[in-house]
């Protein structure tokens, strides 16, 4: 299609990679052949079903050149999602945001850093300054740790809203989410068991818990169980609204959470059980992938 389509326009061109460097995911070579192979100012990183409306590559571009970005990362609207995923995207979207700190992003402070595989628009010299994909070669996460690689090199990134001009069928239905997720989620966690378990006991604590105990040991610190479970309840039904998917979904928090909690634990035994990490038929040896640290 990418063939046919670069005959009728000369602004596509189109690389093939017929062969896999070794200690490189295939995903992470084929970002640092289309890198290498331009010459351009501004080099854009996404996915194929990705849709962008006319201007939302001129509006990333002038943003970045207006406050001075190297790198300018965009959560992308999702379309298209059935019931059980609508359930889990609250709590996939509040994780994201408790993880990534946004706000710390946007104000230059502390070393918080993000990337977003749907849209992570980045200027040339920061790019060459970090050696394009070398430092996340065997990141499945490579969105996210390329934002972090961005921002140790001392260049400024912003985080923004995409209002609808960006939009991506992530995934249908929750189960579909839970299997995809399978590649990345264990490796944002860096691999650490530890790290997993102890994420998992904090979310049950303080997403799960506080509205069981209401129910189950209504005696035994009722207001601080309610006032734990309103500001965690508010906090889903804002996101829910955000994400125009329907307020009512964030009702069900405690359930989403779950799902997170299986996706996560999934991609954990998943990874450890097959040794390693399977993306497009290729299996990834789970001992280099630790390697690649950033």
């Amino acid at each position: 299609i990418l063939d046919r389509l670069a005959a009728e326009d000369r602004r596509l061109r189109v690389i093939h990679v017929d062969s896999l460097p070794d200690g490189w995911l295939g995903k992470t070579n084929g970002l640092q052949q289309g890198f290498l192979a331009t010459r351009s100012d501004y080099l854009l990183f996404t996915d194929a079903d990705v849709h962008f409306s006319r201007d939302a590559l001129r509006r990333g571009i002038h943003y970045m050149q207006k406050y001075d970005v190297a790198h300018l990362a965009v959560p992308p609207k999702i379309i298209n999602a059935k019931p059980s995923l609508k359930i889990m995207l609250p709590a996939f979207a509040i994780s994201f945001f408790l993880n990534m700190r946004p706000w710390k992003i946007n104000t230059d402070t502390g070393n918080d850093a993000t990337g977003v595989g749907a849209f992570n628009l980045l200027r040339r010299d920061a790019l060459q300054a970090i050696n394009g994909l070398e430092k996340v070669r065997l990141r499945p996460d490579e969105d996210v740790k390329l934002g972090k690689a961005i921002r140790a090199a001392g260049f400024r990134q912003r985080i923004v809203d995409s209002s609808g001009l960006v939009q991506v069928e992530w995934y249908r239905t929750a189960p579909e989410a839970i299997q995809g997720m399978e590649k990345n989620s264990f490796a944002f966690l860096d691999y650490s068991v530890t790290t997993v378990l102890i994420s998992v006991i904090l979310v049950l604590l303080i997403f799960i818990w506080p509205p069981l105990a209401l129910l189950l040991t209504p005696d035994q610190g009722f207001w601080f169980n309610l006032g734990s479970s309103l500001i965690v309840f508010y906090l889903h039904l804002k996101a829910a609204a955000k994400m125009e998917i329907g307020w009512y979904y964030g009702l069900l928090y405690p359930l989403g959470m779950l799902l997170m909690l299986i996706a996560i634990l999934n991609s954990m035994f998943r990874t450890l059980q097959r040794k390693g990490v399977v993306w497009r038929g290729t299996l990834y040896l789970l001992s280099e992938l630790r390697n690649n640290k950033i």
